[in-house]
């Protein structure tokens, strides 16, 4: 086992090399998953340096590198295609390191523009968490001032009026009902 990640390191040192960041790992995943079908999940614990593939989710550390996730997916495919157990002798095979070459060959084509557009995504989430910042500081400043205070006056004002109508018209509506039926009823007490 140990001799077949080295040799892996060996062959694939560019994909080892390229440490990825969390959101962009998983932007290649998607592509992934939805290129080659399986059903496995991206699931991200602690930051040891080892990944796992199970029959429902790819567990991998935070900011690892893309040779681990194509690795796992690899494992994943296996899973879909040979049906293969929780079996180690039939993991790590030259079938699996000639999934892990088509995979990074199917990376190495679009890869770029996956990654570009997950970093733009990422700045963009960030710029609209800096946004929303802005907006909660500047809210809690005019929350101090005496204009939200009268404003808030002013809200409440304008409910107990609205109350206050409703009221009226109810009782208008009650006492013209208790008249109907004063009209209604005849001396002995029954209508």
């Amino acid at each position: 086992m140990i001799q077949y990640y080295a040799k892996e390191r060996e062959i694939f040192k560019d994909a080892y090399d390229a440490d990825l960041t969390d959101f962009e790992l998983r932007a290649v995943f998607e592509r992934l998953k939805s290129h080659y079908k399986f059903r496995q999940y991206l699931v991200f614990k602690g930051t040891s340096f080892r990944g796992h593939c199970t029959h429902w989710e790819i567990r991998l550390p935070h900011d690892t590198s893309l040779g681990l996730l194509v690795h796992e997916v690899a494992h994943a495919i296996q899973f879909k295609k040979l049906h293969l157990g929780d079996k180690p002798k039939k993991w790590h095979t030259k079938r699996h390191t000639s999934i892990m070459r088509r995979i990074l060959k199917y990376i190495n084509e679009k890869g770029e523009v996956w990654i570009s557009k997950a970093n733009l995504k990422a700045e963009q989430r960030i710029q609209t968490v800096e946004k929303q910042e802005l907006k909660a500081k500047a809210l809690v400043e005019f929350k101090k001032t005496p204009d939200y205070k009268l404003q808030v006056i002013g809200k409440r004002i304008k409910q107990w009026e609205t109350k206050k109508k409703r009221a009226e018209s109810y009782l208008k509506k009650l006492l013209r009902n208790k008249k109907y039926w004063e009209k209604r009823r005849d001396k002995n007490g029954r209508i």
